[in-house]
């Protein structure tokens, strides 16, 4: 195991209390412990850490469309090792359905960039770190992106749905309700890019969609039809 960026002082003191615990069954003090930690994580810091940015105005967050022949991969996860596996499984995933233009999401900026190699890589993820480079060598193009968590809500809905199960989990026709509301939420979002609003309301298993722009709606219909078996019975002559 290896610490990057560690004051050289640091290694030997590191390894000794290794050793001594190991060998001699000498458990390191805590005061010493945290000392260490606390330089380590200072130096990691100092070493990454950017100024902070003025702020210039509101920040536009909503789902852009891909490019065409281009997937997306998005991921989450409770902790920065959970992100990185589902980072990795998910890639590796659309590498084998045989998909060669590859965009990865996810609102973990740490893990972004360490893939990007903007920043020096934690050794709690360093190997899958290299697993997610490699894999990316098999790809026509592959390009990582943070995004912010607001517009990474499917992918968060599907991470916490994974605490419950016991058992890895693939779904490949359909996702249960609690995830396909974001999901559907997520795809169809791309409609309004003039800012206009739409609502959809149901009723057991009627729809009633509601817009200003006719065109929209019916975007919005064509969109479900891919998904869907509907009827589009018209116009609303009575709503109650």
């Amino acid at each position: 195991m290896s610490l990057p960026h560690t004051k050289a002082s640091d290694g030997p003191n590191i390894w000794e209390a290794r050793n001594n615990c190991i060998f001699k069954d000498i458990d390191p003090h805590p005061v010493r412990a945290l000392n260490v930690a606390g330089r380590i994580g200072l130096d990691y810091w100092k070493i990454n850490s950017c100024p902070p940015q003025k702020f210039t105005g509101r920040i536009n967050i909503k789902w852009k469309p891909l490019p065409l022949d281009w997937v997306k991969v998005n991921f989450d996860g409770l902790v920065h090792v959970a992100k990185c596996l589902a980072l990795r499984d998910g890639l590796a995933h659309a590498i084998h359905k045989g998909w060669q233009k590859i965009l990865v999401e996810g609102d973990s900026k740490l893990i972004i960039d360490c893939v990007n190699n903007l920043v020096s890589v934690p050794w709690s993820i360093s190997l899958l770190v290299q697993d997610i480079r490699l894999l990316s060598s098999y790809c026509k193009e592959v390009s990582f992106q943070h995004i912010f968590r607001e517009a990474n809500f499917t992918a968060d809905a599907i991470a916490s749905l994974g605490r419950s199960l016991t058992l890895s989990r693939l779904w490949d026709r359909g996702l249960l309700l609690s995830c396909s509301v974001p999901f559907y939420f997520d795809l169809y979002s791309h409609v309004f890019t003039d800012e206009k609003i739409i609502l959809l309301l149901f009723y057991v298993d009627d729809m009633l969609i509601v817009c200003q722009d006719m065109s929209k709606v019916q975007e919005l219909k064509n969109l479900l039809r891919m998904e869907f078996e509907m009827k589009d019975l018209g116009a609303a002559q009575k709503i109650l």
